[in-house]
């Protein structure tokens, strides 16, 4: 692509010949779908193009949704668009995402949605996924969620996660939105340190492995716990921190 070549909306949408792509150093903005649906696209390059920490290259909704082939391309240099949805979406070749920065706001959705063989998420402990972005992403074994609170269906059908670690401190409520876990077959153990929790419908749903759900004793006022948050989910007992258990019928 030329330098100071401005790319219109969709391209190279359903470009079934494209391999390969290389940027000017004059790019800013992939628009939305401008390579959706470009399943034998393997490489995007970067080099050229010049970012900073506060300058980098804007990624609209779909803009490489469904690239099932893509397999590098320098995450450093891109930020998700407030608003983005689908952004990566169904590239099931991508495995590392921990250099993106994600949107400054929680208006995003689905933009990693069906990742397979997604691995290495974004490292940054401030980073605000949106609702469903890491959703059926099923290679997903532990995360770090440093945030109080967990969109609607973020991990949703990613069935082969068993650790979640939950780091925020501090008597801040933690909210699990609708559907967050639901499907996480492997996921055995909740502790949701300090604070209440609220849980929304469906939030772990059919996960059926999980065993405990720890929740601390002093914050039972402020503990809310929707009555299908754990439908399909025989075995989970949820307990207080002092080793006493709520019965499931009390929720």
């Amino acid at each position: 692509i030329p330098e100071n070549c401005i790319i219109p909306y969709g391209c190279f949408m359903r470009n079934k010949k494209l391999k390969k792509v290389k940027f000017p150093s004059t790019l800013h903005f992939i628009p939305k779908a401008a390579f959706m649906d470009c399943e034998s696209l393997e490489e995007i390059d970067l080099s050229l193009v010049k970012t900073s920490k506060y300058s980098k290259v804007l990624v609209g909704s779909a803009a490489f949704c469904n690239c099932k082939s893509l397999k590098s391309i320098d995450m450093s240099k891109l930020k998700i668009e407030d608003g983005a949805e689908i952004t990566f979406a169904y590239c099931s070749c991508i495995e590392d995402i921990s250099e993106i920065e994600l949107s400054d706001f929680k208006n995003t959705q689905m933009n990693f949605f069906h990742c397979d063989n997604l691995r290495k998420l974004v490292r940054n402990p401030y980073a605000y996924y949106g609702d469903f972005d890491l959703a059926y992403c099923h290679s997903i074994r532990k995360i770090n969620i440093p945030r109080y609170k967990i969109p609607m269906g973020m991990l949703c059908g990613c069935d082969r996660l068993e650790s979640v670690e939950i780091t925020e401190t501090g008597h801040w409520r933690k909210e699990f939105g609708d559907y967050c876990f639901a499907g996480c077959k492997s996921l055995r153990e909740i502790n949701t340190l300090e604070g209440g929790v609220k849980i929304g419908k469906y939030a772990f749903a059919d996960c059926e492995c999980l065993c405990k759900f720890v929740i601390n004793k002093q914050d039972e006022w402020y503990t809310v716990i929707s009555e299908s948050a754990f439908e399909g989910s025989p075995q989970v007992q949820i307990e207080w921190a002092d080793d006493s258990i709520l019965p499931k019928q009390e929720h």
